[in-house]
């Protein structure tokens, strides 16, 4: 409730651009019409935009419906702090940091922004705490499936899947819904890596800008991932994976905060590590209720801004005076 709330707190600020908008023309053409509206996704991406369809009347109720399943992402990591360290209070401090934390409502407001890549890595790692029970790969491996396909660079979320029993069923079942999907994306975007490599710092200064104090809760959650023994197997993986996803930002040149975002509820699962009444603490001290503003582009988004930033930069220093400038793509 908390979670939907604060996202339906900004709903007037939605931005319905094309690519926000792609996902909902694909649930319009209907089951059948699974092409997805840009090469790097795949057509598990429009499923839950076309359940919404089913019960929406209008484009507003339709993306209030959407920001429902953006708040997935605090139950589902609750409960997966919840399973790993058996801390009511822990999880609770979870559940509100991924329910409140500036970035994850930034990825809502845009509508874009790795689409339910952060939900999908949720579940998934809800599933990884399953050791031992039978839904446990049923419930990751498809949600697996389902981040890549919402955005490829959930590819990087792998690491976690270390930790799942696998059954041949399941994972066939996974194989035969990912396979198809990365070798379509192998063939579209192969040349889509950046002209040159570059650190990825102005990626993860804009998720620290946008996440404010919360940004801390998260490097505490991770760091407690990777020592404490109740999450240490998820904590580790999960730094793996941010890791690989520096890397990978570092070699294509290209990588942005909302990238970051993707691992949002396995780097939060730490944060339960601490004593119940700490968490509590340190989630009321850092977090607040969002409050928006109805002046024209007043929502701060400091990763889009500096890419702004950064091309009017580059636009100038390579205009000659006295001659058209072309811009291409």
């Amino acid at each position: 409730m908390v979670a939907v709330g604060a996202r339906w707190q900004s709903l007037p600020q939605a931005m319905a651009l094309g690519d926000s908008l792609g996902p909902w023309w694909v649930a319009v053409r209907g089951p059948w019409a699974t092409a997805p509206h840009a090469p790097p996704y795949g057509w598990l991406l429009a499923v839950p935009h076309a359940a919404i369809l089913a019960v929406s009347d209008d484009l507003y109720s339709a993306m209030a419906g959407i920001r429902v399943v953006d708040a997935a992402v605090a139950p589902l990591g609750a409960w997966a702090a919840l399973r790993l360290t058996g801390r009511w209070l822990g999880a609770l401090a979870v559940g509100l940091l991924l329910a409140l934390d500036p970035s994850l409502l930034d990825t809502a407001t845009s509508g874009a922004e790795t689409y339910q890549a952060p939900v999908a890595v949720a579940l998934l790692t809800l599933g990884t705490t399953a050791r031992g029970k039978r839904w446990g790969p049923w419930l990751a491996g498809p949600a697996f499936v389902w981040g890549v396909m919402a955005h490829p660079l959930s590819l990087l979320a792998a690491p976690l899947l270390r930790g799942v029993r696998w059954t041949v069923a399941s994972a066939l079942a996974t194989g035969g819904l990912l396979v198809p999907h990365l070798w379509a994306l192998s063939a579209q975007v192969g040349g889509a890596l950046g002209p040159e490599a570059a650190l990825p710092v102005p990626a993860v200064s804009a998720w620290a800008a946008q996440s404010g104090p919360a940004a801390v809760l998260f490097g505490v959650g991770l760091l407690l991932g990777v020592r404490h023994r109740s999450v240490r197997r998820l904590g580790r993986a999960t730094a793996v994976a941010v890791l690989l996803m520096l890397l990978a930002g570092t070699r294509i040149g290209y990588l942005r905060d909302h990238h970051l975002r993707v691992f949002s509820a396995p780097a939060a699962v730490g944060l339960a590590a601490l004593p119940g009444p700490l968490a509590l603490l340190a989630a009321g001290l850092a977090l607040e209720w969002p409050t928006p503003d109805d002046r024209p582009a007043a929502h701060r988004r400091p990763g889009t801004l500096g890419l702004l930033h950064r091309t009017t930069d580059a636009v100038l220093a390579a205009h000659r005076p006295g001659q058209p400038l072309v811009v291409d793509g």
